[in-house]
């Protein structure tokens, strides 16, 4: 039914056709309105509007739920209403809804069958201290073996939750010093509960660590271990801690793993070593496995590298000081004629190979478009080194090099050519004259010969 957005105005004829027992909905008909928006104009013009009929209330199609005389005696006989439920194959929400219909009278919970003078554990019950909402006893005062009398829940004692007064924890499984629980002993009491129970013993690990555990969690096997034993099998027992084997006794560089360490003996967490020159360290493993760290630091003092000595495409000339981080640096000459100034470390590593020409071709282009080249181990324009060649001299810092066809990449000699831009803006004749004869003995001194002849 579309949407009506103005109010419904019943007449007098509909008023007196809804008392007379004709439905909202036949209203709504007539006026092409719902029937939820009959029910509000008849609220609003007072009239008491009524509740669903009892057609109404039946789902079409949907017929209710009807319980054989069979489910519902054995409801009556006290089987509960899902035990029926499970029976008959229904829900026990439909089960319930049959019987009401049917009018049997559903029955409010049954009181639980404890009675007093009942034991469960330790406790005896006495009488009940509080009834429920349903009838049902919710606490009951008890008296324990050891004379004490305490309250507890009803729901407790049945389901065996409560079986003592506390007194319990001093004789069920008592704990004394020098018990062993995993890997946790018994040290002594660390804190006491009611009736003088411990609840808390200071306890101390294989690996020596020392912690305050709860009773019952030692008591149930709940905690077995500091945390050392998550890290597995292939872990051994040490003073300091629980490190592994396949560590322990190793060899990296001149370093040998002694153990693993604690913060509570070296200040820190990785692995003890000694080196070959008797100092000892804590280091990272993965330091150590990946060969980042060789030794204590003695190695970088001492050194075998000796002139003469090859190195890949270098050969060692002479020592060239040190590097900005304490090493020896060596002036080394490449096969390729260029020299380079190398460390130890990177000599003796590998790390150095030569003066940069193995890189490639030794040709990269920059970000501007020009093309470098590696030379006597540096960097060099190539456009520039050709013309050095073809000039026959260094180039000054005025001289450029242009590109006839305008590409920077084509550096054969015959599209380059010798530009300079060291010409005065202005000044006075005798220096310009001063200028141009100095710019033609550079460039052509040929040409001022021939002049002053003339």
């Amino acid at each position: 039914m579309p949407y009506r957005k103005d109010r419904l105005a019943l007449t007098d004829a509909d008023v007196a056709d809804y008392r007379g027992g004709v439905s909202a909905s036949k209203i709504a008909e007539r006026h092409g309105y719902s029937a939820g928006t009959v029910i509000h104009a008849l609220r609003r013009m007072g009239v008491e509007t009524r509740g669903l009929s009892e057609s109404q209330k039946t789902i079409p199609g949907r017929p209710p739920t009807v319980l054989a005389e069979k489910f519902v005696t054995m409801y009556r006989d006290g089987m509960s209403a899902a035990k029926v439920a499970e029976a008959a194959g229904l829900h026990p929400a439909t089960v319930r809804k049959a019987l009401k219909r049917q009018g049997v009278k559903y029955r409010k919970k049954s009181e639980p069958n404890t009675q007093s003078g009942e034991r469960f554990g330790r406790l005896t019950t006495i009488e009940p201290l509080g009834v429920g909402p349903r009838g049902g006893v919710k606490e009951w005062r008890c008296r324990c073996d050891c004379g004490t009398e305490t309250t507890v829940g009803a729901a407790t004692l049945r389901h065996g939750h409560t079986k003592s007064c506390g007194c319990s924890k001093l004789t069920d499984n008592p704990i004394s010093p020098g018990d062993p629980f995993g890997r946790w002993t018994a040290v002594e009491p660390a804190k006491l509960g009611q009736h003088g129970a411990v609840k808390r013993w200071l306890c101390r690990c294989d690996c020596g660590t020392e912690r305050s555990i709860d009773a019952t969690e030692l008591r149930r096997g709940k905690v077995n271990s500091c945390g050392c034993l998550r890290r597995g099998p292939q872990y051994r027992e040490r003073k300091s801690c629980r490190v592994p084997i396949k560590m322990v006794g190793r060899a990296f560089g001149r370093l040998t793993v002694i153990c693993w360490s604690c913060p509570k003996w070296y200040g820190k967490y990785g692995w003890v070593c000694r080196c070959e020159c008797g100092n000892v360290g804590v280091y990272k493993g993965h330091a150590l496995r990946s060969g980042s760290i060789v030794s204590c630091g003695c190695r970088n003092l001492d050194t075998n590298v000796q002139p003469g000595d090859v190195y890949d495409s270098l050969t060692v000339l002479r020592q060239n000081g040190r590097t900005a981080y304490g090493r020896h640096a060596w002036l080394c000459r490449c096969e390729c004629g260029g020299t380079i100034t190398a460390s130890s470390d990177g000599l003796t590593r590998g790390t150095t190979k030569s003066c940069g020409c193995h890189k490639g071709d030794g040709r990269s282009l920059r970000p501007d478009g020009y093309i470098e080249v590696w030379c006597n181990g540096r960097k060099w324009l190539e456009h520039r080194l050709m013309m050095t060649w073809k000039e026959g001299r260094p180039l000054k810092r005025h001289e450029e090099v242009h590109h006839i066809d305008n590409n920077k990449t084509n550096n054969h000699p015959d599209n380059l050519e010798l530009w300079d831009h060291s010409q005065p803006p202005g000044g006075r004749v005798s220096d310009l004259t001063t200028w141009a004869k100095q710019y033609l003995a550079r460039h052509q001194p040929e040409a001022l010969v021939t002049r002053c002849e003339n």
